[in-house]
Order: C-alpha cells, then structure tokens, then sequence
C-alpha cells in the first residue's frame, strides 16, 4: 500500500496581507522565495509497504513549485494573480511576476530532467507537450541537399577553361 502525505499545503500562507504583497515588488519576491523555500522544507512524503515483512518505508519526494501553490501562499486566487499581473503598469512588479514564473518553471524543468518530477505531468503543465502536438500536424519539409555536394561540371570546366 502506498499512501502520500500532502504536508497540509492549505495552511501555508504568507505572513503579508496580499494588498500589500502586489503592491510592492520587493515584498513579493520575498513572500514568492519564502513560498520556494516552505515547498522544499514540506516535501511529499510517500509511504510504502516494502518487503515479505510490509515494514513501512517513508521517502521524500520534491514538491514541485506551482502558480496555484503561490496563489494559496500569498492568499489570493489564481484569478487574482492573472488579473493583477494583466492590469498592472508596474515595470518593477512585472519583472518580479517574471522572475516568479521563471523560477517555477525552471524548477519543474531541471526536476523532471533529473527524474525527481514526472517528466509527462510536467512537460504537460509547461506546455511542452502541447506545442509538440501543434507541430505533428506540420508536413516535413524536404530539401534536396544533393546538389549542394557535387561539383557543377560546367562550372568546372570553364574555370579550368579560363586558367588555360
């Protein structure tokens, strides 16, 4: 039997009130880094029974940094976070929201990469695995290289005709 403990991601939540947090890109930041940091710190934890005997076994697995997990931190919707980040003017708090996004999907890359995340859920989640469907649709196309390789036989000649 394999069972999982969530770590009670619900009640992890930043310590600013979110009015605050959107309206300075340094508090955010620092509120999406204490974010990063408690994901590390409450890692999944798989219980499984292993062997002839069923003794318990717990491993740690990464949880896996997300806009929605963000969200529940900063105490806000998704919805919230998309339309701030959409009506927003700030250059300073753009860059902060860039470096948020950057940093969630470069964890989730460089994790699925190194097979600590399941690369299909996550290549799925990044839009990966999308793009690669609308590209299956496209026909090939084919370039004859061939021509490229073989000396032009009248270009030969007439440069050996030219140094006569």
């Amino acid at each position: 039997m394999i069972t999982l403990n969530a770590s009670r991601f619900w009640t992890a939540k930043s310590p600013f009130d979110k009015e605050l947090l959107f309206a300075s890109g340094t508090l955010l930041w620092e509120a999406a880094c204490e974010y990063f940091d408690w994901c590390y710190d409450h890692p999944l934890v798989e219980k499984r029974n292993t062997g002839k005997d069923g003794k318990e076994v717990e491993n740690e697995l990464l949880r896996a940094f997300t806009i929605e997990g963000l969200c529940g931190y900063l105490d806000c919707s998704r919805q919230y976070y998309d339309s701030f980040k959409a009506d927003c003017d700030d250059k300073d708090i753009l860059e902060v929201f860039a470096r948020i996004e950057d940093a969630i999907y470069r964890q989730k890359f460089e994790a699925a990469a190194a097979g600590l995340l399941n690369a299909t859920i996550v290549s799925k989640d990044l839009g990966s695995a999308d793009k690669d469907k609308a590209l299956n649709h496209l026909s090939p196309t084919i370039i004859d290289w061939s021509n490229n390789h073989q000396p032009d036989a009248k270009a030969e000649g007439s440069s050996a005709d030219s140094s006569n």
